[in-house]
């Protein structure tokens, strides 16, 4: 964390193709939305 890396991934990590399908639709959200979704998963998810 440190070092600003989270997740460390290989340079030439590719995501899979289904990634873009899933994140196209939040990608248009304005930023308020796209926050209030993310709060609405993590709160089902059981997070306080």
């Amino acid at each position: 964390m440190e070092q600003g890396t989270v997740i460390p991934l290989p340079s030439d990590y590719q995501l899979p193709a289904e990634t873009d399908e899933f994140t196209h639709p939040i990608k248009q959200l304005d930023f308020e939305k796209r926050i209030n979704l993310m709060r609405s998963i993590v709160r089902d998810m059981g997070a306080q």
